[in-house]
């Protein structure tokens, strides 16, 4: 975190705060910054935001889901310079660099005398990220891009009586495809509440929570859009299994996390297998 970093991030929080969107503001320092310095760190204080729960249930995703959609209505406003929108690690992966990272990945596990668990998640990812740069080199260039929140999920978004007071931590914030920041938050809620990716219900349900999120946008979800979606949701184990496998610091952290993503990308390739069926449940309603 630097100081160009976290002054962006303030300047995201305040652009929120002010659009309608419940996110804290640093309380100021004696001399008006929103940040100080102790021991060689960044200290700021926001106000305390008494809550009673977070979003880690399906009814609680349901009703906070339509506030990233404001969130990214407020944010692509924001005009940030490259410390805002370019997080120095992030829980993300470009389409076009999908592949790059997930071969280097599983170089990385070739060269530690991997198990045969590691050797499938190896395969299956490279397999993965290959299937999806063909699809995706055809719908994602096109797509706007801007500054998205980076990390909807879980003790991010903070309820009292059944209402959302407080979504926070901006520290994945960064310039996007909108999309990619929603499949984020398909991909937990897929994971956490819905399991198989290839269960008959699965696109229907995922498709209310998009809904949802469209009813919260300005300038609704394009039918292109749409159509990439389940592409970007398939994508999303690869910032973990590619991205992040690689540049972990150790074998030990990075093998934890090879045996954490194990089942998510079998289940992401699933989608592309069968992406018709995926893209006419994600289209849109009328």
């Amino acid at each position: 975190m630097t100081p160009a970093r976290l002054d962006a991030i303030n300047v995201a929080r305040t652009a929120l705060a002010l659009g309608g969107v419940p996110a804290s503001r640093a309380l100021p320092c004696l001399d008006g910054r929103p940040w100080t310095t102790l021991a060689n760190r960044l200290v700021e204080v926001e106000p305390y935001i008494r809550s009673d729960g977070q979003m880690d249930s399906w009814e609680r995703l349901e009703a906070a889901i339509p506030l990233l959609g404001r969130a990214h209505t407020v944010l692509a406003r924001v005009d940030l310079d490259g410390a805002g929108r370019q997080p120095e690690f992030v829980n993300h992966v470009e389409p076009d660099e999908a592949l790059t990272w997930a071969t280097r990945a599983a170089r990385r596990i070739e060269g530690w005398d991997p198990t045969a668990m590691e050797r499938q998640l190896a395969a299956t990812s490279v397999e993965l990220a290959d299937r999806l740069a063909e699809a995706e080199r055809v719908l994602m260039p096109d797509l706007p891009r801007q500054l998205v929140h980076g990390d909807f999920w879980d003790n991010n978004v903070l309820f009292r009586d059944g209402r959302v007071v407080l979504v926070t931590d901006l520290d994945f914030m960064g310039e996007r495809a909108r999309i990619d920041d929603l499949a984020l938050t398909l991909y937990f809620a897929s994971l956490d509440f819905l399991g198989d990716a290839a269960a008959d219900d699965l696109p229907r349900r995922l498709a209310q929570l998009i809904d949802a999120y469209d009813r919260g946008l300005e300038h609704k979800l394009t039918d292109r859009e749409r159509l990439a979606l389940p592409l970007a949701l398939a994508r999303q184990p690869l910032w973990a299994s590619g991205k992040w496998l690689t540049l972990l610091d150790t074998e030990e952290t990075a093998r934890r996390l090879a045996t954490g993503v194990a089942p998510d990308v079998p289940w992401a390739l699933t989608i592309v297998q069968a992406l018709p069926r995926w893209q006419a449940a994600f289209g849109r309603r009328h």
